[in-house]
């Protein structure tokens, strides 16, 4: 099932119509049907959809993480935390955009820190320092970076310069 299959089907389970998503998601009418027939493959606002149904962008976007039994529920702030799929080591740092030296660590001295998505063994773990990544990003945030990741259109990427470390 893809992204538009998983959106029609929690729409139709929460008995909304797609103007009736469009309203409650930010969105036209239109652009959900976009969605939902394949055209549009990675809505730009996909949290607000995710929140407008009721489960988590993971879910509309791979098919993984919860989502809420019935509409009742909506309200409820208390929801059973993500399964935990890996941990990855905190590494180095970004700060005004440009990487800082990075170093080998070993595995035991490394911060580890839980990571909900599958990754590969080379994930890493950047905090941000600064403001050169706003509004997306905010400083003291954290950001799981995977080598082994494909590159899709409108995913964030993190670029390096081999020549200057």
């Amino acid at each position: 099932m893809d992204l538009g299959k998983r959106v029609e089907k929690r729409r139709v389970q929460l008995g909304m119509t797609q103007a009736q998503l469009g309203l409650i998601a930010g969105l036209a009418q239109n652009s959900i049907h976009n969605i939902e027939s394949g055209e549009t493959k990675r809505p730009r606002k996909i949290d607000a959809l995710a929140q407008a149904l009721n489960c988590t962008p993971e879910y509309l976007l791979f098919g993984i993480g919860e989502i809420q039994s019935d509409a009742k529920n909506i309200n409820n702030n208390v929801v059973p935390g993500p399964a935990i799929k890996a941990t990855a080591p905190l590494i180095s740092w970004v700060q005004a955009g440009a990487w800082s030296e990075i170093s080998e660590i070993k595995a035991y001295d490394a911060e580890r820190f839980m990571c909900p998505v599958n990754c590969s063994d080379l994930t890493f773990v950047l905090k941000v320092q600064g403001i050169s990544m706003e509004p997306k990003f905010d400083e003291g945030d954290l950001i799981f970076v995977d080598p082994e990741a494909e590159c899709i259109h409108g995913s964030y990427v993190v670029a390096r310069l081999d020549d200057d470390n």
